[in-house]
């Protein structure tokens, strides 16, 4: 046996990779939520599927900054300087996948639309790459005025704004709002709607949401909205956490650091199945979102990210399991973990 073996093509590694998406969904696009958090990790792993011949990688990475025009779910983030977010979107640039901005939050007072720095990140992200990039947005006065400096900017329109919607959803809201967003996402609770889904007259504009952590048919989701974009509004009212964290104890939800467990074989939160994943692929949806907002750490959404981009049957669990080991190390490669006298003989990356 030969000591090195020859390296193989990059057709090759697809090919022997090739049973990892045996799932019947070969035109699925994966958008893959998390930058402006773990940015590291999103390029570790984009690098490591492509380094290994994956015959899936992410198609586009989204993220929200932390500005007047997202929210925050679990603690208030600092802005990033402009300098610092410039070349973090010139780094996605590079990837040639395309890079989303997310501005979630459905309720923005007149004086917070006209904010210099929100605008000047839709300016970065035109520059760096206007053909692959995109912003989602759940307020429509905000994207009305984005449409009209931008107008080439593709505008997604953003669950939030879905949910802040009051009244029953329908396939003639989802039309209304097309004539404004260049896409739509589908709100998760009518992603598992055939009689609705069935009846969207473009479904190729539509994005679904696969790991959604609310409750299906969450009864205070609009309640927890509002509560977000006050704290965004009001930072340092300490009251406001107190009662978001109350609001989420009350129906158990995953914000919750208590939720309940669901009894076996039942499906509480809206993380959709492979099977109703097919459903909507069967219909004509292929852009599928891996959502980051609501986690607390990078390793929960890398593990969601490899389940839901690839075949989980169990007797292949070691290869995702593989895959997920090697961005980690990848991440951490740059930094010791803990004080050694080895320091001098560990291999390390420059900043």
């Amino acid at each position: 046996m030969r000591a090195h073996a020859d390296p193989i093509t990059r057709a090759e590694a697809r090919q022997r990779c090739a049973f990892l998406v045996a799932d019947d969904m070969p035109d699925a696009r994966w958008i893959l939520e998390g930058a402006f958090r773990w940015d590291a990790g999103l390029i570790e792993l984009s690098t490591q599927l492509e380094e290994q011949g994956a015959p899936r990688i992410v198609t586009q990475f989204a993220g929200a900054p932390p500005c007047l025009w997202s929210l925050d779910w679990h603690e208030p983030r600092a802005p990033y300087s402009l300098s610092r977010a410039a070349a973090l979107i010139r780094q996605y640039a590079a990837l040639e996948r395309g890079l989303t901005l997310i501005f979630d939050r459905p309720r923005i007072s007149p004086d917070e639309l006209n904010d210099p720095y929100g605008t000047k990140l839709v300016e970065l992200l035109v520059q760096a790459d206007a053909r692959r990039n995109a912003v989602c947005v759940a307020n429509d006065e905000l994207a009305r005025r984005l449409r009209a400096r931008f107008p080439k900017l593709p505008l997604i329109c953003h669950v939030n704004r879905l949910v802040a919607e009051p009244g029953k959803r329908s396939p003639e809201l989802y039309e209304r709002l097309g004539q404004l967003y260049t896409r739509l996402m589908l709100h998760p609770d009518d992603a598992v709607r055939p009689g609705l889904t069935e009846q969207l007259s473009a479904p190729l504009r539509f994005d679904a949401v696969v790991n959604d952590p609310c409750l299906r048919h969450c009864p205070v989701r609009r309640d927890h909205l509002q509560l977000l974009s006050a704290r965004r509004a009001r930072p340092c009212d300490m009251e406001l956490p107190e009662q978001i964290a109350r609001l989420c104890a009350r129906v158990g939800c995953l914000a919750s650091p208590g939720a309940p467990l669901a009894p076996p074989g039942e499906c509480r939160y809206n993380f959709l199945t492979r099977e109703e994943c097919h459903r909507l692929y069967n219909i004509g949806l292929r852009c599928f979102l891996i959502q980051a907002q609501p986690y607390r750490n990078e390793v929960t959404l890398l593990w969601d990210a490899l389940r839901c981009m690839f075949d989980w049957r169990p007797e292949h669990s070691h290869y995702c399991a593989a895959i997920a080991v090697s961005v980690l190390a990848g991440i951490g490669r740059h930094r010791a973990g803990l004080p050694s006298g080895l320091t001098r003989f560990q291999s390390s990356q420059p900043e």
